[in-house]
């Protein structure tokens, strides 16, 4: 990658994955006003109890733009990979499926997303966002920070509180048939008989909870992979 030399090395997007997310080391949100006082100074903006507080990296003390280094992975799945299995007995079949991505991250971000970011009545609309920090509920892990009358540049910063883990194992498909014997359907003129059950995007197992990582999606918007399930009758005479 041509890119002009940067002041620390671990700034460098050359050498790294194509995608690579670079941010912030999140440390938790700041308790009171005496850990803000005795922590390095963050430059993204006031900050008050409830802000999220973000690691020194290089430790020059002060928290900017030179603090960022890599985070995660990239939004490209370095890992994609599937497995199944058929069995046949008696007539009866079984098919299934798995397929999966590993080593991916994706990032976080937008109006629908962000509380508040546009102003009032642009706010999510999601469960999660009743866990936040307040002077009643001071949890250093609140999934969101201190909520703030607009958009707040110190907690929205890229960091690692802004991406999530995009590894996920679906199970694809997942098929059960039955094929009637020969001596059975003889009479009534058919020379094969198969009723089939058809299912497809049956489960999703992924750290990531809040909708369908596959989607890559910053906020959810985008509409997941349907379930769909058929059932057939394959016949011939």
């Amino acid at each position: 990658m041509d890119e002009a030399q940067k002041k620390y090395a671990y700034r460098m997007q050359t050498g790294h994955r194509y995608g690579q997310h670079f941010g912030l080391i999140a440390l938790g949100l700041f308790q009171d006003q005496k850990e803000i006082n005795e922590s390095p100074e963050q430059k993204f903006g006031d900050v008050r109890p409830g802000d999220v507080k973000y690691l020194d990296y290089n430790e020059d003390g002060v928290v900017d733009e030179d603090d960022k280094c890599p985070i995660g992975y990239s939004s490209v799945p370095e890992i994609v990979y599937g497995f199944g299995a058929q069995l046949f007995w008696k007539g009866f079949d079984f098919g299934i499926f798995f397929r999966g991505q590993a080593h991916v991250t994706y990032g976080l971000g937008g109006d629908t997303f962000i509380p508040f970011n546009k102003g009032v009545g642009k706010g999510n609309l999601f469960e999660k966002a009743l866990d936040r920090w307040t002077e009643d509920n001071s949890n250093p892990n609140a999934f969101y920070p201190r909520l703030s009358n607009g958009a707040s540049s110190n907690n929205w910063q890229s960091s690692t509180r802004t991406i999530y883990n995009g590894r996920l194992l679906r199970l694809a498909d997942l098929e059960l048939g039955y094929t009637f014997k020969k001596n059975w359907i003889a009479p009534i003129g058919m020379k094969s008989l198969r009723i089939y059950c058809l299912a497809n995007n049956v489960a999703l197992f992924a750290p990531w909870d809040m909708w369908d990582p596959e989607t890559a999606s910053f906020n959810g918007s985008k509409y997941p992979l349907p379930r769909k399930v058929n059932i057939g009758i394959r016949a011939s005479f």
